[in-house]
């Protein structure tokens, strides 16, 4: 592996280095074509981050290509950057980058909840939508007719060249970081199984997201590169099929989740379509050729070049390492022999031992140790994992309600404080009205008014029930005076007031007064007395103005922060009595004294799980009210509180259970990977005497693999020794072709099938012309090399489908399967001249053949006829000059006949 990572580190530079070159040297169109290539190497790159490593097959890629591509031609279009001189280019490209990652962002959410084929359609079909919307703004983007850039920001090619070539360096650079830092760790994790990444508390959402603008990034600046060179943008160049397309296929072609996989899968899909366009001129449809070289790589290498060519070494690698013994020498096989012979004494006795404690505990199977060990070696490391992911969870999400109910108890506490800030404030506006100081005071008599005391009662009534009608929080509004009589109130029925015993002396240090919050039998809620003094314009005491607050508003407040249908927030005293809930107000649960109050009193602002007032198990948290002697106290059913853990937990000893079954499973099956085919070698050593035709399959590539495949190559080796000498028997020494025996005994055969099916048969008799006198003058060697050439030169003038046999001395005879006369006349020429053409050099005796056509069942229905037949034709080819071609006669001739 570190050989191999050398070669390509060495492939890599050397490969820099010649595109460094590459617009030094090559041509215009070298240069292009290399740049184009570099930006789908740049998009491939970038699909590998999500499609590779991720495991997110994208169709997007593209859409990020194209649409920096439009805002960075947009931009500069429209003069609002000509202030900025040559760094226009430059802060165009940056603002069309930032968009894009922005794109990018706000389509991880939709996008995500989707996942396999879902997702590759979503991606798709983003880049639809942003076509859609480029055609239909016209005015903007150009709509179907594209944008032209304008010449002073025209990017020469050499530059963009080598921008595109720091660009795919870059990105390179990145997928390696990325593969190696601790987003790649976790990216692997989802890749592999989002529900355990999720377990280990991996914020999955959060780092697809962040995946998905990494790669929206490179490809956001290779098309703003693209923008600045092509001078001319539409839909089709920005966000056509091959910038959706191709980046997929070059990532699968080399090898995806491989840095160098889209590399080398960019350079042979590019190399293949522009051969295909510019070189062979094909006008076959750019999605045609997609499809054929993705067809391709399903076929022939679907994991890749790259991964195929490591899956290959490693292989070969473990044959070779299998084969090493029998390739040393003798002297060192022995001394290697003899070293693990002392080795083996060594172990032989803790191997033993081993074997001894095994058996007493029933593991003497091999199948039954494979199994224990596997179900041990999974059970122990899972279990140590699972509890501590179940610790660690168990802590967060204690952590998490802790905060939930923090927050809830915080604000609350501050909003009732609040509140009761404004109602003390209300009061204080409410007693200093003119209509309460002045009619208190000619209730009291203070001064000579034409206004008779009952009047001034009247009166001040009336304003209190206007201020009552008014706001909802006061159940009653009570004018009292100094001895603690009540003058006047906006009830015609008076309810009790509960006033602290040293009202009196709070009122004279103008002092707000607060009672004690309790539930109102009467009323059927929670109630809460105040009071303000009321002072006189010379500083006189008047008396108070009370009132008996509601806790309407506090309730409404309290069910909109309600941690949900398991929580509960409310308000409680000291003593542990309820006074508001976010649930119905209920005399059962106004009366109730919750145990756990001193607790909770004794250590605000900390979690602490407790009984309820229902005796149920919950988890809660009290915040001190700052005016009074209350606490907000916020809790959650426990069981509701931790059923993500719960569920978690019996999520992950199922997951156990059903991994301890698959690795039992597989160990077992694993298990009989050994005992098979060493069973299967027993049976087949017992047959093997009298089947030659026996082969195991190899199932491994370990011991049991490798003396299964010596076992098939000592089979294999006389079951070739075998075939060859059956091959001998049946073809000639000299020119490979068929004997005479087994041509009689296929021509037979193939006139029975001939019959059978209607169809014909022709017969090819081939003589060499003058063959005795060349081999009498050019010595027999010769005369063997003419036959030898000859019979190579039949085997290429007949179709596969044919048969070409020696028939004897110098003659050859040729079945034309399913060939009637007619088409067989063809064939014969054909040879005659291949054979002329070929022996034009032979000196001033050059070899010809003469040839006689015969035909089934025109010319016999038997093998010996149409032999014969042809034999009689090629005696009058012979006959009439030699190198001639004759058809048999309509009537079968005998061999006597010639």
């Amino acid at each position: 592996m570190g050989s191999a990572r050398g070669v390509m580190r060495v492939a890599g530079g050397l490969a820099v280095a010649v595109s460094l070159l590459i617009p030094l040297v090559g041509t215009r169109d070298l240069v292009t074509a290399t740049f184009f290539t570099g930006l789908y190497i740049v998009l491939a790159l970038n699909y590998d981050i999500l499609g590779g490593f991720l495991g997110y097959m994208t169709l997007g890629q593209g859409a990020f290509f194209g649409v920096a591509a439009y805002v960075t031609v947009l931009l500069l279009n429209s003069a609002r950057l000509d202030a900025l001189g040559r760094a226009d280019m430059l802060v165009a490209a940056l603002v069309a980058v930032a968009a894009t990652a922005l794109m990018a962002f706000g389509f991880a959410y939709p996008l995500f909840r989707l996942s396999g084929a879902y997702f590759a359609i979503a991606t798709f079909a983003m880049v639809l939508l942003i076509r859609h919307f480029i055609l239909n703004l016209p005015d903007l983007t150009g709509g179907s007719y594209g944008v032209y850039v304008n010449p002073r920001h025209y990017l020469s090619l050499t530059v963009a060249y080598y921008l595109g070539l720091g660009l795919l360096l870059a990105s390179a650079w990145l997928n390696h970081a990325i593969a190696g830092s601790r987003l790649g760790l976790a990216v692997a994790a989802i890749r592999e199984s989002e529900l355990a990444a999720s377990t280990i508390g991996l914020d999955l959402f959060r780092v697809k997201r962040r995946v998905l603008v990494l790669s929206a990034i490179p490809s956001a600046l290779a098309g703003a590169v693209f923008g600045l060179q092509a001078g001319y943008i539409d839909v089709d160049a920005a966000l056509g099929v091959d910038k959706t397309l191709l980046p997929v296929i070059m990532a699968l072609m080399g090898g995806s989740g491989r840095v160098a996989g889209p590399v080398v899968g960019g350079l042979v899909v590019r190399g293949i379509d522009v051969i295909l366009k510019n070189y062979l001129h094909l006008t076959v449809p750019a999605l045609a050729i997609y499809g054929l070289i993705l067809l391709t790589i399903g076929l022939l290498m679907p994991e890749g070049v790259l991964n195929v060519a490591v899956r290959r070494r490693r292989l070969a690698a473990v044959r070779a390492e299998s084969r090493v013994l029998d390739a040393l020498p003798a002297p060192a096989s022995s001394f290697i022999r003899a070293d693990l012979s002392v080795h083996n004494r060594s172990v032989r006795s803790w191997t033993r031992a081993a074997d001894t404690v095994a058996h007493r505990f029933g593991l003497a199977s091999i199948k039954t140790r494979l199994l224990v060990f596997a179900v041990l070696a999974t059970l122990l490391p899972s279990l140590a994992l699972g509890w501590r992911s179940y610790v660690l969870n168990h802590q967060y999400v204690t952590e998490k309600i802790a905060g939930n109910l923090r927050t809830i108890t915080s604000q609350t506490a501050r909003e009732i404080d609040l509140w009761l800030k404004e109602r003390l404030y209300e009061m204080r506006v409410f007693s200093a009205s003119y209509e309460v100081t002045e009619n208190l005071e000619r209730l009291a008599g203070g001064r000579r008014s034409p206004t008779r005391p009952p009047e001034a009662q009247r009166r001040l009534a009336q304003f209190l029930s206007s201020v009552r009608e008014k706001f909802v929080d006061y159940e009653e509004l009570l004018v009292v005076g100094p001895s603690g009589a009540v003058l006047v109130s906006s009830s015609d029925r008076p309810g009790a007031l509960r006033l602290p015993p040293d009202w009196l002396t709070l009122a004279k240090a103008d002092t707000p007064i607060l009672g004690e919050a309790h539930w109102d039998e009467e009323r059927r809620k929670g109630v809460l007395a105040v009071a303000v003094p009321i002072i006189a314009a010379n500083g006189t005491l008047l008396g108070v103005l009370a009132g008996t607050l509601n806790f309407g508003t506090v309730e409404r407040m309290l069910a909109g922060l309600d941690p949900g249908p398991e929580g509960h927030v409310y308000l409680v005293r000291r003593d542990g009595a309820v006074i508001v809930s976010s649930r119905p107000a209920v005399a059962a649960v106004m009366s109730t004294r919750v145990r756990a109050t001193p607790r909770l009193f004794e250590v605000p602002d900390a979690s602490l799980e407790y009984a309820d007032y229902q005796g149920q198990g919950v988890v809660g948290r009290l915040t001190p009210v700052s005016q009074m002697r209350w606490g907000v106290v916020a809790e959650v059913g426990r069981h509701a509180a931790y059923a993500t853990i719960t569920r978690m937990r019996n999520l992950t000893l199922a997951l156990i259970a059903a991994v301890l079954l698959g690795i039992g499973l597989t160990a077992y099956l694993f298990a009989l990977t050994i005992v098979r085919p060493l069973n299967r070698l027993t049976a087949a050593a017992a047959r093997v005497g009298d089947d030659l035709e026996v082969a195991l399959p190899v199932v491994s590539q370990g011991e049991v693999g490798y003396l299964t495949a010596v076992f098939n190559r000592m089979v294999s080796r006389l079951r070739q020794g075998r075939e060859e000498l059956q091959r001998l028997s049946i073809t000639d020494g000299l020119t490979g072709l068929y004997n005479r025996r087994h041509l009689m005994e296929t021509l037979a055969a193939e006139l029975d099938r001939a019959r059978k099916l209607e169809y014909r048969v022709s017969v090819l008799m081939i003589d060499v012309d003058n063959f005795k006198r060349y081999n009498d003058s050019e010595g027999h060697l010769a005369g063997d090399a003419i036959l030898v050439r000859v019979a190579s030169l039949l085997k290429g003038a007949i179709r596969e489908a044919d048969y070409g046999a020696r028939y004897g001395g110098d003659e050859f005879l040729v079945l034309l399967r399913k060939t009637g006369p007619d088409e067989a006349v063809p064939v014969a020429e054909r040879l005659q001249a291949d054979v002329a053409h070929a022996m034009e050099s032979a000196g001033p005796n050059p070899v010809t053949v003469s040839v006689g056509v015969a035909s089934f069942p025109t010319h016999g229905d038997n093998p010996e006829a149409v032999i014969a037949s042809a034999d009689a034709a090629l005696y009058q080819a012979k006959e009439r000059g030699r190198n001639r071609i004759a058809l048999a006669s309509g009537r079968p001739v005998s061999r006597a006949a010639r």
